[in-house]
């Protein structure tokens, strides 16, 4: 349980899907798991080399997502090889966290898929959020399949001494994980058969892909209205419909202001309940 859930109450938060996926950290064009000593050798993360870790090159910049081409405990619709990797954080040298804007135009400029985004704004209270996270659960993931939980972070930008207060998450009651590690017996997910046609002109230049459609309004939940004052992006995920066939010129935007380092590991989310 987050010990003090009014922190996300009142100030504008994010909550995203919480995937069933193995925790990525992408740095200077290299994939690491959950040791940062040394790059993953794992054939879970052949997807995520081939299409997206070429991307991440600056030294100071720190990519983290969830890779869902090594199937968990859940498994999601088919989705193309571009699509088995979705972003969740970025940080840097200096080891705080990016605004989640400033990751949003990160992955938009590089064509890197974010992790499904539920929420925009604001709550009034702890019981608005609670209903809001009961019904949230009872929903499918928008990838298919069961959903196994959500995150909730800040909007803003924080030090990494604050990742604890700022960051929580909420797993739906009765997700069960396998006895057994995934990894032992591994298996890919399904790539869908459209996955052809997006690799039909590898030499293709990223575009920026498009933004998740926004709306306000309200939705009910058990026990009562969940009311809130924010905008509210559309759960569907567009799928991924380009690759590229290796590194090549980016167009270069703003970027984060981070100090090279070693890859910094994500400390574990605390639980909302």
């Amino acid at each position: 349980m987050h010990t003090n859930p009014e922190r996300f109450v009142g100030e504008e938060i994010v909550v995203t899907e919480k995937l069933d996926g193995g925790n990525t950290l992408l740095h200077a064009g290299a994939v690491y798991a959950r040791s940062v000593a040394a790059p993953s050798t794992g054939k879970w993360m052949a997807m995520v080399k081939k299409h997206h870790a070429w991307k991440v090159t600056e030294p100071g910049v720190f990519l983290y997502g969830e890779d869902i081409y090594g199937v968990h405990s859940i498994e999601y619709r088919p989705v193309t090889e571009h699509a088995t990797f979705y972003a969740f954080a970025l940080r840097g040298g200096d080891g705080a966290f990016a605004s989640f804007a400033e990751l949003e135009a990160y992955v938009r400029q590089r064509d890197i898929p974010l992790v499904p985004v539920l929420f925009k704004g604001r709550f009034r209270s702890v019981a608005e959020l609670r209903a809001f996270l009961e019904q949230t659960h009872a929903e499918p993931s928008a990838l298919g399949g069961e959903r196994e939980g959500v995150v909730v972070r800040l909007v803003r930008r924080f030090p990494a001494a604050e990742f604890q207060a700022n960051v929580c998450k909420s797993v739906r009651p009765g997700h069960v994980q396998s006895d057994q590690h995934w990894t032992r017996n591994w298996r890919p997910c399904t790539i869908g058969a459209n996955d052809a046609l997006v690799s039909a002109n590898n030499s293709r230049r990223l575009r920026p892909a498009a933004q998740p459609a926004a709306g306000c309004g309200r939705r009910s939940a058990p026990g009562g209205r969940v009311r809130s004052d924010c905008k509210r992006t559309d759960r569907g995920v567009a799928a991924a419909s380009r690759r590229a066939s290796g590194p090549e010129r980016l167009p270069q935007g703003p970027q984060p202001r981070y100090q090279s380092s070693r890859p910094l590991s994500m400390t574990a989310y605390p639980v909302v309940g």
